[in-house]
């Protein structure tokens, strides 16, 4: 088992990697705890999914990296200029950001959880506040919400 931590930026090392404390904790203690798994086997399966994926996750980044920095080279040389939204598409669709619409297709929502399979999302989340000052409706009419009284 690792040391305690001795400052904020101290690492653990599990399988190669080198974990946060934080991550570590929650893991060691929170997540896998109950579940059957055992801690050496997913670290090692973790370290795997790692060493597995980081080389097409730095290219995909140095990926986006180009992309944007061609986004941004575009915007620079036509400041000033009125937008033309069809020169800036086949831009896009030349520099490989944007694809063209690919077939119709069917999802089978097979061993998820109902509320995850049948309501669509995402879903409108309004923060709580008292009702005296939330707005009961729009401009346009729409109701919202409105106070329980």
């Amino acid at each position: 088992m690792a040391a305690a931590p001795s400052d904020s930026y101290s690492r653990i090392d599990r399988n190669g990697l080198a974990v946060g404390h934080e991550l570590d904790d929650f893991v060691m203690n929170q997540a896998l705890p109950g579940s059957g798994i055992d801690p050496d086997n997913f670290w090692q399966g973790f370290a795997q999914l790692i060493a597995d994926f980081a080389p097409r996750n730095r290219a995909l980044l140095e990926q986006r990296e180009t992309i944007q920095a061609a986004i941004d080279a575009w915007h620079k040389e036509r400041v000033g200029q009125p937008h033309d939204a069809a020169a800036y598409r086949a831009f896009l669709e030349e520099l490989g950001y944007l694809q063209p619409e690919g077939p119709d297709f069917a999802i089978d929502p097979t061993n998820v959880d109902p509320e995850l399979a049948t309501i669509p999302g995402p879903q409108l989340v309004v923060p709580f506040r008292t009702a005296s000052k939330l707005p009961t409706s729009t401009p346009s009419g729409t109701t919202f919400c409105s106070s329980a009284s």
